[in-house]
C-alpha cells in the first residue's frame, strides 16, 4: 500500500462527520467487511470523532493490520495470537447478544468498541478497562485521565462492568469536522475504498463522461 504526499490544498482540508462516516463504510467494504458491519464502522468512527477521539486512526490501523496479515474472514475470533474484531464484537454487544458485564481478551484496536458500549449504556456511565486504562463511558462520551492518543492501543483485554460511583460525564461540545491532520488516514482509507470500484472496461469508458466516439457538437 503506497500513500502519496498530500497536495498543498489537501493539507488544509477538513471533512464533515458525514463524509468521514461514508469513507469509513467504503473502506470497510473494500477490506471485505460485510455491509452490516461496514455500516456500523461508519457509526463508530463518526461517533469517536464527534467526541474528540481519533476513530480514523484506529480504523486505518485496523484495516492495515488485516491487510498486511492477509486476513480475509469476518469477523475475527481470538484463537492463539489472533484478535477479536472490535466492530463485530461491539455490534453483538449493542444488540444484546452479550451480557452487560463481560471480560474479553485480545480485542484489536479496542477503542473502536467504545461507541457501542456508549450507546447501550445510555446516560448512566459504565466502567471500561482496556488493559490498565480505566475509562468511564456513556452516551455523552468517554471520561478518562489519559490523553486521547493513549486510547489507541493495538490490542488489549476489555472489561465492562457497572461503575460503583459513576462520575458525571457532561454533554460534550461535539466536533462537527475532522481536521486536516488526519489526511494520512483519509488517504489510506481511500486506498481500501478504491477496492469497491469496478475496474474500467472498454464499454464503460465509452459510456462514461466525455464525448467518447460521439461528438454532439
Amino acid at each position: 500500500m503506497t500513500i502519496t504526499p498530500p497536495p498543498d490544498d489537501a493539507r488544509h482540508s477538513s471533512w464533515s462527520l458525514g463524509e468521514t462516516a461514508a469513507l469509513a463504510i467504503k473502506a470497510a467494504r473494500g477490506a471485505g467487511m460485510p455491509w452490516g458491519l461496514a455500516d456500523e464502522t461508519g457509526f463508530a468512527v463518526s461517533w469517536l470523532h464527534a467526541h474528540g477521539i481519533a476513530g480514523l486512526s484506529a480504523l486505518c490501523r485496523y484495516l492495515s493490520w488485516r491487510h498486511n496479515d492477509r486476513l480475509t474472514q469476518w469477523p475475527d475470533h481470538a484463537t492463539g495470537d489472533r484478535c477479536y474484531c472490535p466492530i463485530a464484537l461491539g455490534t453483538a454487544y449493542l444488540d444484546g447478544a452479550l451480557p452487560d458485564s463481560l471480560s474479553i481478551n485480545n480485542i484489536r484496536e479496542p477503542v473502536l468498541i467504545l461507541p457501542f458500549i456508549a450507546k447501550r449504556s445510555g446516560a448512566r456511565p459504565v466502567q471500561v478497562n482496556l488493559d490498565q486504562l480505566c475509562l468511564h463511558v456513556s452516551e455523552n462520551g468517554v471520561l478518562s485521565r489519559y490523553q486521547d492518543t493513549a486510547l489507541l492501543l493495538n490490542q488489549a483485554a476489555c472489561t465492562i462492568s457497572p461503575a460503583a460511583d459513576p462520575p458525571v460525564i457532561p454533554p460534550p461540545m461535539q466536533t462537527q469536522r475532522v481536521a486536516s491532520c488526519f489526511y494520512g488516514c483519509v488517504t489510506a482509507l481511500q486506498y481500501f475504498a478504491g477496492k469497491t470500484y469496478a475496474p474500467a472496461t472498454d464499454e464503460s469508458r465509452l459510456a462514461g463522461a466525455g464525448a467518447g466516439l460521439n461528438d454532439n457538437d
